[in-house]
C-alpha cells in the first residue's frame, strides 16, 4: 500500500465517529493501512501526549526514513481525504492549507513514533490505547464489522480502573512518606515545647522549688534538655526533627534525666532554707 502522497492509489480510510478510550477522546478511524484496521491522526495524538502538533511532526519528518509509507504511516495532505477531516470537525480548511502533512499513523507507525518521544508518560497512553483501541480487531463474518462484545469492554475497563487504584494508592503512599518526612510543622513544634516544659519543672522540684524560682539553674536545665533532644536526632534547631519522630521526641524528652553536676545544683540549691517563708 502506497502512501497517500506519493502513491496513486488511494487507500480506504473511514471516520467513524469519536471514542473514548479511558477518558481519551479521538476519532476511531479505520483503514489506509488495510480495511478494518485502526489509525490514529498525528494530530489527535498530539492531544492526547499533550504536546504541539508541529513537535510531533517535527519529530517523524526528522525520521521521515524509519517510517514505511502504507506500513506506518500515510499522509493524508493533498489526498482528497481533507473534505472528511472538515466535515467531522478534526481540522479547519484553515488549518489544512497552513498544514505541511496530515498524517496518519498504524498502530506500527504510533509505536515508532514513541520511541522517538521516549517518556513514561507516553508509554503509559501506549498501553491503554493498544488495549482499549487498536487491540479492538474488527472481525469480519459473513462480511460484516463485529466489535468487542460488552463483556470484552467491561473486563477491558475494569483492568484499567485496577491500574488507576493502584497508581493512586501508590501516590498516596509516597505522599504521606514524602509528608513524614518534613521538619515538624504547625501546631507539631509547640507539642514538643510544651513537653519540654513539663519536664524541665518537674527536673527542678515544680513550680514551688527554688530551683524553678532561680532563673539561672532554670535556664540551664531547659538549654540542656534541648541539647540533649537535639543530639539524638543529630539537628540544630528542634524545628529540624522530622515529623515522623515526633512521637519519639516526646519519649526522649520524658526519659530526660539531667547530668550529676546539674542534679547537685538542683538538690543543693531546693535545700537552702527560704527565709521569706521562715519569716
Amino acid at each position: 500500500m502506497e502512501n497517500l502522497k506519493h502513491g496513486s492509489r488511494k487507500p480506504y480510510v473511514k471516520v467513524n465517529g469519536l471514542v473514548n478510550v479511558y477518558g481519551m477522546k479521538f476519532h476511531n478511524i479505520e483503514g489506509g493501512f488495510g480495511e478494518g484496521k485502526k489509525a490514529m491522526l498525528a494530530k489527535e495524538i498530539a492531544n492526547i501526549h499533550v504536546r504541539e502538533l508541529k513537535v510531533i511532526n517535527q519529530s517523524i519528518n526528522m525520521n521521515r526514513n524509519r517510517f514505511l509509507n502504507g506500513i506506518d504511516i500515510v499522509d493524508l495532505k493533498g489526498s482528497g481525504f481533507e473534505v472528511n477531516l472538515i466535515d467531522h470537525g478534526i481540522y479547519t480548511q484553515n488549518a489544512i492549507n497552513r498544514s505541511d502533512n496530515i498524517y496518519l499513523l498504524s498502530e506500527r507507525g504510533y509505536s515508532k513514533l514513541l520511541k522517538i518521544l521516549e517518556d513514561d508518560f507516553a508509554w503509559e497512553q501506549y498501553d491503554k490505547l493498544v488495549d482499549g483501541y487498536f487491540n479492538m480487531r474488527e472481525q469480519v463474518n459473513s462480511g460484516q464489522a463485529k466489535p468487542l462484545t460488552t463483556e470484552e469492554m467491561l473486563e477491558l475497563q475494569f483492568k484499567y480502573a485496577k491500574e488507576v487504584k493502584a497508581e493512586v494508592i501508590e501516590l498516596k503512599e509516597d505522599l504521606n512518606s514524602f509528608k513524614e518526612d518534613l521538619p515538624l510543622i504547625g501546631d507539631e513544634p509547640d507539642e514538643l515545647v510544651a513537653i519540654v516544659k513539663s519536664k524541665g519543672t518537674q527536673v527542678l522540684g515544680g513550680k514551688d522549688s527554688l530551683a524553678y524560682k532561680d532563673k539561672s539553674l532554670s535556664r540551664k536545665i531547659y538549654s540542656n534538655i534541648w541539647k540533649y533532644v537535639k543530639e539524638q536526632f543529630n539537628v540544630k534547631k528542634y524545628k529540624a526533627i522530622k515529623r515522623k519522630y515526633l512521637e519519639k521526641a516526646k519519649e526522649i524528652v520524658q526519659a530526660y534525666e539531667p547530668p550529676f553536676y546539674l542534679k547537685e545544683e538542683i538538690i543543693r540549691i531546693n535545700n537552702q532554707i527560704n527565709f521569706e517563708e521562715v519569716i
